[in-house]
C-alpha cells in the first residue's frame, strides 16, 4: 500500500502563493544562487513572490526543479515558504533509474550585503523512486534542509 500527499495541501498552496503575487514591488530582482550541491536562478515578479530554477550534481545523482517562494517578509532577515517540484536521475553501482520529489519549506534569507544574503530552509519532500531495469520502487517521507548563498541584481531594491 503507498501513501500519496494530499492533493489539496498543493491546491491551496498555489492558491497562497499566487494571491499574495498581486502586490508588486520588487519586480525585476534576480538572484543567482549556490546551494548545497548545485546552483540556482531565481526570479522575483514582486515583493513577495519568486521562482527559481535549481540544479544540483552529485557523482550519484542530478536534480533539476523549480521552486516557488512566497516571502512574508522582505527586511535584512526575510521569512518565507512555498513549495518545490523536483526530477532526479540517479546511478549506482547496482541500479539506475530516476524520480520524483514534491516539497514544502519555509525558512530565512539573511541580507549580509546589500545584494548578498545567505539562505536557510527546511522542509517534508514526498519522494518517488524508480530502477530503470526492474519493477523495483520506493516512495516516502524525507526530511530536507537546504543551505545557500544568494547575489541578487537588477530590478527594485
Amino acid at each position: 500500500m503507498t501513501k500519496k500527499l494530499p492533493f489539496s495541501t498543493f491546491t491551496i498552496a498555489l492558491f497562497v502563493i499566487h494571491v499574495s503575487s498581486l502586490m508588486p514591488v520588487h519586480a525585476g530582482q534576480l538572484a543567482v544562487g549556490l546551494n548545497y550541491p548545485g546552483l540556482g536562478v531565481r526570479y522575483h515578479f514582486n515583493d513577495r513572490f519568486a521562482l527559481e530554477l535549481r540544479g544540483q550534481y552529485d557523482s550519484d545523482e542530478n536534480v533539476i526543479g523549480m521552486r516557488a517562494y512566497r516571502y512574508f517578509t522582505r527586511n535584512k532577515l526575510s521569512l518565507f515558504a512555498g513549495i518545490e517540484a523536483d526530477y532526479t536521475g540517479f546511478k549506482l553501482d547496482i541500479i539506475e533509474g530516476m524520480g520524483y520529489a514534491a516539497e514544502m519549506f519555509a525558512g530565512g534569507e539573511y541580507n549580509i550585503l546589500d545584494q548578498l544574503s545567505v539562505q536557510l530552509d527546511i522542509g517534508p519532500a514526498w519522494v518517488v523512486l524508480r530502477d530503470n531495469t526492474t519493477t523495483a520502487s520506493v516512495e516516502g517521507l524525507e526530511f530536507v534542509v537546504g543551505i545557500g548563498v544568494n547575489w541578487y541584481f537588477g530590478g527594485n531594491r
